[in-house]
């Protein structure tokens, strides 16, 4: 017995430290960072490195308590069950599907949890957040721009950046956030014209290098993400990045030799042979899918066998049925609503611009949003964590202070 408080009082002393020393947090700010430095595998085990102080952070009864009180915390959380249960009735499952199940459950809670926890505790926690991403996606960005433009001929070779974002098109979407970030959240709360007109230079960055990934879907998912932030948030610097970001592509491509019409021509898509696969599997099993663990595949014409329909509404109808696009459309509807509540929050307009690029790039890419940490994280999993503070059910007016959380 004595062990165990000891054990207990020293569980409590670290705890103290993480909080009282933002250990946590500045691990968090340093996890989405990552994005743009890392590989999948040092990524993910970065995020094993930092568990222990992520859960030390989350090791009060209170937290737990607020978080239920969240409308959008407890359909994510039944949205996120209904997943783990689905392993069960998944072809071939087995022990190994279990873990990897349960593990994916836990951390996604984690991450939520912590991110819902830190933004409602510390109110400049999104403006640090953005602040970080933004100079480490920029300088990443230009740094790798200047490496392809010397090694490598634009529109033959597609656009490759650092750690998880060189893969083109999980680059395109890394770096479509980081300009989000920059146009919804930054750019409202600057205060100087240097400042302005930095973060406008970002944008031109961003763009370019979007654009020489040759990545249609994220392309086209940006340029409709910001032409909605400008018309929602009407401001002239936003209206100024929309006619940034709607002009540098067409512009790189034009000095480089290419027209649109060659971007759309490039290559014919694989995704309706995909889709139409897709739709095959769903009519096996329409109402509760095939599971989450089941090992399904799709065939594009080429008969080149791919593991994602490339839609993330249909690898939710074949994993999950008709129960799990249901649940993700009303997470999906109970956010944009409170977005449109209090859409004149930088922080809430970034998490609304995230989530609708998510959404956009999503019906021609993503496998599922139940998965290990991945770009797609950024694009739903942060933003939900963003609004989650904007969505208790029962909002307490003492602000929370370091000796609550």
């Amino acid at each position: 017995m004595t062990a165990f408080k000891g054990l207990r009082r020293q569980g409590e002393q670290f705890r103290d430290l993480v909080v009282r020393h933002r250990v946590a947090e500045i691990m968090f700010y340093v996890l989405i960072a990552s994005f743009f430095l890392l590989e999948t595998r040092l990524h993910r085990n970065l995020f094993y490195l930092f568990l222990p102080f992520f859960i030390a952070w989350l090791a009060r009864r209170e937290i737990w308590q607020r978080l239920g009180r969240s409308r959008l915390c407890g359909l994510v959380l039944l949205y996120l069950g209904y997943f783990w249960v689905s392993q069960f009735w998944s072809l071939g499952y087995d022990a190994e599907d279990f873990m990897n199940a349960t593990r994916i459950f836990l951390f996604i809670v984690i991450f939520l949890a912590v991110g819902i926890t830190l933004f409602e505790r510390a109110p400049t926690a999104v403006a640090k957040l953005s602040m970080v991403t933004f100079v480490v996606a920029a300088v990443t960005a230009g740094m790798a721009l200047v490496l392809f433009l010397t090694t490598s001929e634009p529109f033959h070779d597609r656009f490759e950046g650092f750690g998880r974002a060189g893969h083109p098109i999980l680059g395109a979407h890394l770096y479509a956030a980081a300009l989000l970030v920059v146009v919804a959240h930054l750019l409202p709360r600057a205060e100087s014209l240097s400042l302005r007109l930095l973060y406008e230079t970002a944008v031109v960055l961003f763009a370019l290098v979007i654009g020489l990934s040759l990545s249609r879907g994220p392309i086209l998912a940006t340029a409709l993400t910001i032409v909605v932030i400008a018309l929602l948030r009407g401001n002239l610097w936003i209206y100024l990045s929309a006619g940034l970001l709607l002009a540098t592509i067409p512009v790189a491509y034009a000095i480089f030799g290419l027209e649109l019409g060659d971007l759309v021509s490039r290559g014919a898509s694989s995704r309706p042979a995909l889709w139409s696969a897709a739709w095959e599997l769903i009519g096996e099993a329409p109402v509760f899918g095939h599971g989450l663990m089941a090992e399904v595949a799709f065939r594009n014409e080429a008969g080149i066998l791919y593991r994602s329909p490339h839609n993330i509404l249909l690898a939710n109808l074949v994993h999950g049925g008709v129960v799990a696009l249901a649940l993700v459309l009303a997470i999906y509807a109970l956010a944009f609503a409170a977005v449109l509540r209090q859409v004149r929050q930088p922080e809430v307009l970034l998490a609304g611009g995230l989530l609708l690029f998510g959404f956009l790039a999503g019906q021609t890419d993503y496998r599922l949003f139940y998965v290990n940490l991945n770009p797609e994280w950024l694009t739903f999993w942060l933003p939900l964590a963003i609004l989650g503070r904007y969505d208790l059910a029962e909002p307490d007016t003492q602000e929370l202070g370091s000796d609550s959380i």
